[in-house]
């Protein structure tokens, strides 16, 4: 593969996930040497910046330009969390970063503030910034305190904010 790649996970099985430029996710069994294409780009420009899983066994995966592709790694289905005209869904498509905390809620950075999937009760939630946010962070990573479990790196300065 000569593509870059911007994004490397590995999941709870052991299994390495790439997302690379241009092409889309793979997945990479190291037992095995198998590499496998599992959501391909539609768009050359386009690429997959960050990628986490839940407890549930779910990637999220940080699609620039898209939104955030959610797979199932137990089925296989996929779904892709897309901004939209009017206030519904993600607050911006071009998704930079994913966190997953412990209360089973994902985090999405992008640029134009927060968005928050709650996978208890399915709901999204958005807080607006005109900022660009990079990268989520736990706060017990950081020593940072002040929001709840999660810290915003904005562009080059730091904002810690509270979302409820």
């Amino acid at each position: 593969m000569s593509e870059t790649v911007f994004s490397m996970f590995e999941d709870s099985n052991g299994t390495f996930w790439m997302g690379v430029d241009g092409r889309g996710l793979y997945s990479f069994d190291k037992k095995t040497g198998r590499l496998k294409l599992v959501y391909a780009m539609e768009e050359d420009f386009t690429s997959i910046r960050c990628i986490t899983e839940d407890s549930h066994r779910r990637l999220y995966a940080a699609v620039m330009g898209k939104g955030c592709l959610c797979y199932d790694l137990q089925t296989g289905k996929s779904r892709l969390f897309t901004y939209e005209e009017g206030g519904r869904g993600m607050a911006n498509a071009w998704v930079t970063s994913v966190f997953c905390d412990s209360q089973d809620r994902i985090w999405f950075g992008h640029f134009g503030g927060v968005s928050c999937y709650d996978i208890r009760n399915g709901c999204l939630s958005v807080q607006k910034s005109n900022r660009v946010v990079f990268t989520l962070l736990p706060k017990e990573k950081t020593g940072v305190s002040g929001w709840q479990r999660v810290m915003v790196c904005f562009a080059m300065t730091l904002h810690v904010t509270s979302i409820r």
